[in-house]
């Protein structure tokens, strides 16, 4: 039994599949309604650079800071294998701080899941952005 959203017919022995628009577009909504809270998503695996710088903070807030590499590998028009490697700046708050501090070390391979996060800093012509990871969760490799 064909669902709602096809249906099929048999015609000289090929299988067309004709789409209902009201059930595609119900179907995409559904499937999109909540892309606002994926957006501002991202994931790394790679090697940490140093260790946890870790804070505690006056209003007892926990605070880590470490830095992420990681390796990008492409041909270039020569057909020459390339390596390209990219830190990332990874912060983390409360718990997640406190793990990060009690296990993660320089040069553990790590995935790595969170938001970006942008900060303005500078005045006039001299601004610039901070981009760093809020990490919600990580999580050691092998």
């Amino acid at each position: 039994m064909p669902s709602p959203l096809h249906r099929q017919w048999l015609t000289r022995g090929l299988s067309k599949t004709v789409v209902n628009p009201r059930y595609l577009f119900k179907d995409i909504t559904t499937k999109f309604k909540d892309m606002n809270a994926i957006s501002n998503s991202v994931q790394l695996i790679g090697n940490l650079g140093r260790d946890v710088e870790f804070y505690q903070l006056d209003n007892g807030y926990a605070l880590a800071r470490v830095s992420i590499a990681t390796k990008e590998i492409f041909r270039d028009k020569r057909g020459k294998r390339q390596s390209k490697t990219t830190w990332h700046q990874l912060i983390g708050w409360g718990k997640v701080a406190e793990m990060m501090q009690m296990i993660l070390r320089k040069g553990s391979s790590v995935v790595i899941q969170g938001r970006i996060n942008n900060e303005l800093f500078g005045e006039g012509k001299s601004k610039q952005v901070k981009t760093e990871i809020v990490v919600s969760q990580f999580r050691l490799m092998g």
